[in-house]
């Protein structure tokens, strides 16, 4: 089966499955560093907002041998599974004075968004830049959504790139908590996790001696958390904490790994450390770049 075919039959058993009235489309999703996903979008009703399933990796595990028949359930399952109970009320959107106190800034990389970035507003930082979103809470359901801001907001809204720069400042920290966490904590925690589950054995993990401490810096909901890096004053607290300027390495959009600089590893193999795990462990829209940055104390600024 083709992608093609494989797209025309989950649409064609859906339709045959949900009941009238609905709409069901596939459409082109550009995401994070230029990617290009296919997101199916189930509209059930008069239902206003939906969650979008993308195909692509679907397709990939029917070519690596899982039989169609699993996947369309496990794709109706996620729908399922995330389907709005309840609309969202989107006239807030059109006065800014009811979206300011939710928008909220990410990092993404300058280079390979280049594209996107012709069509929203956004601050260039290091060799990233510094966008924006509005963060949605679905009311009585847990989970919340976001919303790209675009140039066409901007001038919809009467409001310059400052303005929402400075309410981004204050809102991002507010909404979403910074959080560091040393990663032998969170690997332990993740192995305690799949033991319950009977995934993997229990197994405990121990520091060596000369081994460099390590911190997952991201946030409470880890969402867009390597934007921590921007919060007023955080690098600079962390560097008392620790008594060091540090290595930065950005293991995705959604975190970065803090490393005092007081051990023995020097930034060319941090970098090499950064683009082995880009390569190997993460989707190519989740990376933020593929080298590491320094964080001086003396500057109190991050250098590349």
């Amino acid at each position: 089966m083709t992608y093609e075919e494989f797209k025309f039959s989950i649409m064609d058993r859906l339709q045959a499955e949900i009941k009238d009235p609905k709409t069901i489309s596939i459409q082109p999703v550009t995401r994070n560093n230029g990617c290009r996903l296919d997101g199916l979008i189930i509209m059930e009703g008069e239902r206003n907002i939906a969650p979008t399933i993308y195909l692509d990796p679907f397709f990939e595990e029917y070519q690596s041998g899982k039989s169609f028949s699993v996947l369309y359930e496990k794709i109706l399952s996620v729908y399922r599974q995330n389907r709005p109970e309840n609309d969202i009320n989107i006239r807030f959107f059109t006065d800014y004075e009811n979206t300011k106190d939710r928008i909220a800034f990410k990092l993404i990389h300058r280079e390979r968004n280049e594209e996107l970035l012709g069509k929203i507003p956004f601050i260039p930082y290091l060799d990233l830049a510094i966008v924006f979103y509005c963060l949605i809470d679905f009311p009585n359901e847990p989970g919340c959504g976001t919303i790209l801001i675009h140039n066409s907001h901007l001038d919809y809204w009467h409001i310059s790139l400052q303005d929402l720069f400075e309410d981004a400042q204050k809102n991002t920290p507010r909404m979403l908590h910074q959080s560091l966490r040393d990663i032998h904590d969170v690997i332990t925690e993740l192995s305690d996790k799949l033991s319950s589950t009977g995934t993997i054995p229990k197994a405990s993990f121990v520091r060596e001696g000369n081994e460099p401490s390590m911190y997952i810096l991201s946030n409470t909901e880890n969402l867009y958390g390597a934007g921590c890096l921007l919060y007023q004053g955080l690098l600079a607290r962390y560097a008392r904490q620790m008594d060091s300027d540090f290595y930065i390495l950005p293991s995705s959009v959604h975190e970065v790994i803090l490393i005092p600089a007081s051990s023995d590893k020097d930034l060319p193999k941090m970098s090499e450390m950064v683009e082995s795990v880009n390569t190997t462990a993460l989707l190519p829209e989740e990376i933020l770049s593929d080298h590491a940055y320094y964080y001086s104390r003396e500057q109190d600024k991050i250098l590349m």
